[in-house]
């Protein structure tokens, strides 16, 4: 996380819990993208696509978002900063 952090890449992971808490204290992150769940490699691909689609759409930065993809595909953005954040959210997301 430091590295990427330094460097303004933005972290594709499946490991949610712990990153959630990371980037919940940092002040400004270039974005941070969350597969769930952990699954096989073509099925962290066809997540992974999902986010690509909505970040074309948007044509915007993740300076500060949160993506999330969820097991049925469904696309949940937020932002996720130490001031602008649900640590609710960890455990149960309102989108479950």
């Amino acid at each position: 996380m430091r590295f990427a952090s330094a460097n303004d890449y933005i972290i594709v992971t499946d490991n949610r819990r712990d990153f959630l808490k990371e980037y919940a204290k940092l002040d400004v992150h270039a974005g941070l993208v969350i597969l769930i769940p952990k699954g096989t490699r073509d099925e962290q691909m066809s997540l992974f696509q999902k986010a690509l689609d909505l970040y074309s759409v948007r044509n915007a930065d993740l300076v500060n978002k949160l993506i999330e993809v969820a097991r049925d595909g469904s696309v949940h953005i937020r932002e996720w900063t130490a001031d602008d954040h649900d640590i609710n959210h960890i455990n149960d997301p309102k989108w479950r």
